[in-house]
């Protein structure tokens, strides 16, 4: 399977829809399985995700009983994955970027990450990512995007953004997936699946997901206005119940680095015993 097809391929059958407080479908837990299935990691197994953001990958390990070092660079996304803490006691979260972890040598048993993707020196992330961690222990590279395609629903907000959006044609795809995924598992073998759900935005998430992007008008530009109000229509248009559906779909890589690549010649997996959560009451 080439790296285009890996990341192009999807399920006929989308996820149920659940969502959390800010309209965001979690992840589903067939990528624990994944893991657990392919490399034989179990609860108890330690993990560190790579730009953990505000935690919602690492919140769907936690809940299946693996221990996590969350790392982050965003002061304020960090300060809310602690948040977690109060019902994970094996959740640590630190800063640091994919480049520079700050996590010890051969220390954890797997690794989770999007920001990977994003870095601008995809070498040294890899150098990193072979020192943290234990040899023979996998990576799982994972994406959550919008569906650009499928439906009328996705050609008009398409056409609004090619509309008010001068960098929009670039921007589709802002950054190169299967070279990302190739320069980070060169010379492995990468497994991969993918996973359609949707997050069900109220306005004020929809508005503020768009003004995230980079292909955006900038504050005071006239654009900025006119495509505000675009997308205010459009929401009104497809929302049900005060909610817009934004397909998404989720897709995975993994792989391992060879024992030979590692500094130890030998390594024996023991996985600690699988922590017990304890959840705060709600």
């Amino acid at each position: 399977m080439t790296l285009f097809q890996l990341f192009s391929r999807r399920r006929d059958q989308p996820a149920p829809i659940e969502v959390d407080g800010r309209g965001m479908s979690p992840y589903s837990s067939e990528i624990v399985s994944l893991l657990e299935t392919r490399y034989h990691i179990r609860p108890g197994s330690q993990g560190a995700e790579i730009g953990a953001g505000k935690g919602r990958l690492a919140e769907l390990f936690l809940k299946h009983g693996y221990p996590l070092i969350a790392t982050e660079e965003d002061s304020q996304d960090r300060a809310v994955c602690e948040r977690l803490k109060d019902r994970f006691s094996y959740l640590r979260v630190l800063h640091g970027t994919p480049e520079a972890t700050n996590l010890p040598s051969h220390s954890v048993d797997f690794i989770l990450s999007e920001r990977a993707l994003f870095s601008q020196n995809l070498a040294l992330v890899r150098q990193e990512f072979k020192r943290i961690l234990r040899p023979g222990s996998p990576i799982l590279i994972i994406t959550d995007n919008r569906l650009y395609s499928g439906g009328a629903q996705a050609q008009e907000y398409n056409e609004i953004l090619r509309k008010y959006c001068s960098t929009y044609q670039e921007k589709v795809l802002p950054y190169d997936i299967p070279e990302a995924v190739s320069q980070i598992f060169a010379g492995t073998e990468v497994y991969e699946d993918a996973f359609v759900g949707a997050h069900a935005l109220a306005l004020e998430f929809f508005l503020a997901q768009n003004r995230a992007l980079s292909i955006y008008p900038a504050a005071g530009h006239s654009a900025r206005r006119k495509l505000d109000t675009a997308l205010t229509k459009f929401f009104a248009k497809w929302e049900t119940d005060g909610k817009l559906l934004e397909p998404v779909v989720c897709r995975v890589a993994c792989g391992r680095f060879g024992l030979a690549e590692h500094d130890r010649e030998s390594y024996d997996f023991h996985p600690a015993p699988a922590p017990q959560p304890t959840y705060a009451a709600m």
